[in-house]
């Protein structure tokens, strides 16, 4: 069992001590184990009989070697780095570039937004929870307001970009089903959307302000849900629900119902075959670039919810066998996790001409806007040096005209 069950709370929080820190990282998404909750668990199955006792010292080390530390350091870092590059770049791009703002980028930069939130906020968090302790540092009221606010807009994240991704799919299925009316939707709706994506999800989430506190543990303190009763499992579920499982079941549809329409339509009349070529062809770049971003975001976020969910469907009592090498599991899926607001960038400047094309007109651009600024005023200065030395000479004629005799011109 992954959890000790003993008469008393000592093996409980001397795992609590031991393992949590390994543990309280998984749990980053969609929710974390109450501390309460794990001591009330304990008591609740302390009589059982047919419970499986584990000792608590079964895995032969609970500490990290210091190459495994610089060696997560070093790799959660270069995420971090080309992360928050990439994503500033994409939005870079679409911002200078009037015509490359269409509906599909503009769920592209909602998704980079949301993306950045990883390396200013979390990227860091976790860096120093690798190479110091866990121990929140900040204490008193803005420490515990932090501790909620932080996992809050931390775990929104994964949810923005799914829901976009639905949203973007959808744009896409209406352009390919019905070109003609697509192209009357107010470019206003997009904005409602995106707004949509942010709402949803800051609602869902809103209950972490509630369960989020510091508590403390040994001479530390932690940030920790205290979650009542058996709702964590409850909120884990539903997220898993409604922002993973339904979202791809939608993606899978709608993908599905793109393709039967692009090949349905291969085989027209010839009236317009120009224009319905030009036409499909532009849909299939767009979705396969959108295909690419759902199959990456499926990979990277899909095995640590995976194991979220199984472990919520356990209750935690994760088999023995299985709990020394739950910490590595957690490691691997939590990087795949946090690369992908690093991976997505790659993907759009590599698959797609127009952004790499757009990234080169943005920084000629701002080259020579700059550029132009500077010859401005060197201009100006030159201009007003001009004015200065007019003005000097035209006082100077005056000055001699006035002090020559009057009538000498006789």
């Amino acid at each position: 069992m992954l959890f000790t069950i003993q008469k008393d709370h000592t093996k409980t929080v001397h795992f609590i001590q031991h393992f949590w820190p390994q543990t309280q990282d998984l749990l980053l998404s969609f929710t974390r184990m109450s501390l309460q909750d794990l001591i009330n668990r304990s008591d609740s199955q302390q009589n059982s009989s047919n419970v499986t006792l584990l000792p608590i010292d079964t895995c032969t080390s609970t500490t990290t070697s210091q190459a495994t530390v610089i060696s997560k350091s070093i790799a959660y870092s270069i995420i971090l780095c080309v992360s928050l590059i990439g994503n500033i770049l994409v939005v870079f791009v679409i911002y200078k570039n009037r015509s490359m703002r269409t509906t599909v980028n503009y769920f592209i930069v909602n998704m980079a937004l949301s993306d950045l939130i990883i390396p200013i906020l979390v990227l860091p968090l976790r860096i120093s929870n690798v190479t110091s302790s866990r121990e929140w540092r900040v204490h008193g009221t803005i420490g515990a307001f932090l501790c909620k606010f932080v996992y809050f807009i931390s775990d929104i994240t994964p949810t923005v970009s799914s829901v976009s991704l639905v949203l973007m799919t959808f744009d896409r299925f209406c352009a390919v089903a019905f070109p003609m009316k697509a192209a009357l939707i107010p470019a206003r709706y997009r904005v409602v959307l995106i707004a949509f994506s942010w709402v949803v999800t800051m609602a869902f989430f809103a209950p972490y302000f509630y369960a989020f506190n510091l508590m403390k543990n040994g001479n530390m303190w932690i940030c920790m849900p205290t979650w009542p009763n058996y709702s964590h499992k409850i909120f884990t579920i539903l997220a898993c629900v409604l922002f993973i499982i339904l979202p791809f079941v939608l993606l899978i549809i709608l993908y599905t119902a793109i393709l039967v329409i692009l090949r349905r339509n291969r085989g027209a009349g010839e009236e317009l075959e120009m224009q319905r070529k030009r036409r499909a062809k532009i849909n299939i770049s767009v979705i396969k670039l959108a295909l690419t971003i759902v199959i990456v975001f499926a990979v990277c976020w899909g095995p640590l919810n995976a194991v979220l969910f199984v472990l919520t469907l356990w209750d935690y009592n994760v088999p023995a066998n299985l709990r020394c090498a739950l910490p590595t599991i957690i490691d691997v899926v939590q990087f795949l996790a946090y690369s992908n607001p690093a991976i997505n960038p790659l993907i759009y400047f590599i698959l797609n001409e127009n952004y790499r094309t757009g990234l080169k007109r943005a920084i000629t651009k701002t080259i020579h806007g700059r550029n132009a600024v500077i010859e401005s005023s060197g201009l100006g200065i030159h201009s007003a040096q001009h004015s200065r030395n007019v003005n000097h000479f035209t006082k100077e004629i005056r000055m001699t005209l006035l002090r020559s005799p009057r009538g000498s011109s006789s």
